[in-house]
């Protein structure tokens, strides 16, 4: 038989799991036709941008 503490280690693993599913799930914005990265009607995209790194084996 499982201790309570084992029981209650398990149960607080699988709610942080449920916690992490749903922000992963999250939409960012749910307006139609708004800017997935900028969610203010009529403002201008700001696409994500990242910096030249090694593994990416870009020439910036």
């Amino acid at each position: 038989m499982a201790s309570a503490a084992a029981v209650r280690s398990v149960a607080i693993s699988l709610f942080v799991v449920a916690l992490a599913v749903a922000a992963f799930a999250c939409v960012p914005c749910t307006r139609k036709g708004a800017s997935y990265y900028n969610c203010v009607p009529g403002a201008p995209p700001s696409p994500y941008n990242r910096s030249c790194e090694h593994i990416t084996r870009c020439h910036g």
